[in-house]
């Protein structure tokens, strides 16, 4: 038998085709609390693949559209049959969960929601697997990483700051001052 990782990514390609292979599996792994919500019997395979050469030979992915509540989400699920773990998986899963949430917007540019999109990944190494398993693992301050990535962004809204605060710092505040302003066409009277 031919144990080459094309032969394992055309099996677990061709097991996930079948629709109750793929179904048990999902109501295998995924998490209680999804899978209240998840209607697999709506689930259906993507044929986007949305690997890229960074993430390298042995990893093997496949996305599912499946009904969660009222809306599409994605179950994406990759297959990593290396005989060890890649460190950097997390950080490339996050990307793959950004290019499929960003390709539904090309369609429909007026949506003002991303889809959900679960990730998975079926590790079938040898060896324990020591990688992060979160993107926070993958900076030297988590915490800081975490707090700063999961909150809003910071907006700094110029019609929102008084202009004698502005003022008050000569260097930045004339900048956001005249930043201000600009739109207003004639910047003389400021």
């Amino acid at each position: 038998m031919d144990t080459t990782p094309l032969s394992h990514d055309s099996f677990f390609k061709k097991a996930m085709l079948n629709k109750k292979v793929a179904k048990d599996f999902f109501k295998a792994h995924l998490p209680a609390y999804l899978l209240e919500k998840a209607n697999l019997n709506t689930l259906r395979v993507e044929k986007d693949s949305y690997i890229d050469e960074e993430l390298g030979k042995g990893v093997v992915d496949m996305l599912f559209s499946v009904k969660i509540g009222d809306e599409k989400g994605y179950l994406y699920l990759l297959l990593e049959h290396q005989s060890t773990c890649d460190y950097w998986m997390s950080f490339g899963l996050y990307k793959y969960i950004l290019r499929i949430c960003g390709a539904p917007l090309k369609e429909h540019s007026k949506s003002k929601h991303l889809p959900f999109v679960y990730p998975l990944v079926l590790y079938t190494g040898s060896g324990k697997y020591t990688a992060p398993l979160d993107l926070w693992g993958l900076f030297k301050d988590r915490e800081l990483a975490k707090k700063v990535y999961t909150e809003p962004f910071q907006l700094i809204d110029t019609q929102k700051i008084d202009d004698n605060e502005m003022l008050e710092r000569p260097w930045s505040g004339i900048m956001e001052y005249f930043l201000k302003y600009v739109r207003k066409g004639n910047l003389q009277p400021f």
